[in-house]
């Protein structure tokens, strides 16, 4: 806290950082859940716009979207 010479106060804090979209400026929602090796997934931050659900829990990145071609199949019927 900063006095002002007029006998106010001024209270500095800092907002906790906003994660943006890894593919633009929007604020991400997800994280790609893609495997890349064994137990590590691509993790990429994902705005609504950029990120493709392929079921509950799991969120795919547009590079990585159609290499799951089996969970996404099932995604789109609704089965996944």
């Amino acid at each position: 806290m900063t006095r002002t010479p007029s006998g106010g106060a001024i209270l500095c804090r800092t907002r906790a950082a906003r994660q943006h979209c890894s593919f633009c400026y929007h604020v991400s929602v997800a994280l790609c859940d893609a495997r890349l090796e064994p137990g590590k997934t691509c993790d990429a931050r994902l705005c609504e716009r950029h990120r493709v659900a392929a079921g509950r829990d799991r969120d795919y990145c547009l590079d990585h979207a159609f290499t799951e071609p089996d969970q996404l199949e099932l995604a789109f019927r609704g089965e996944a």
